[in-house]
């Protein structure tokens, strides 16, 4: 018996990723596209999926989104030794 494959169609309208360091806080649709400009800039960085839209408006505090913490995710702590 083979087993039904689920597939989980998300819109990308619904969520976006948002990453900050010491130097600068950036939001960004492709998770990829946020990894790669993050890490040419040489700081250690944290990356969240935030569960609003992209053009949504929020604050800023502590270095990340200051929204209901049940639409923020936190996806990884990238840092270089």
């Amino acid at each position: 018996m083979q087993k039904e494959k689920l597939n989980f169609e998300e819109e990308p309208e619904n969520f976006h990723f948002f990453a900050s360091s010491v130097a600068e806080w950036r939001t960004e649709k492709n998770l990829d596209d946020l990894l790669r400009v993050m890490k040419k800039a040489d700081f250690p960085f944290i990356v969240f999926r935030v569960e609003l839209p992209a053009n949504a408006g929020y604050g800023i505090r502590n270095f990340m989104p200051d929204i209901d913490p049940k639409k923020l995710i936190k996806i990884g702590f990238w840092s270089f030794d």
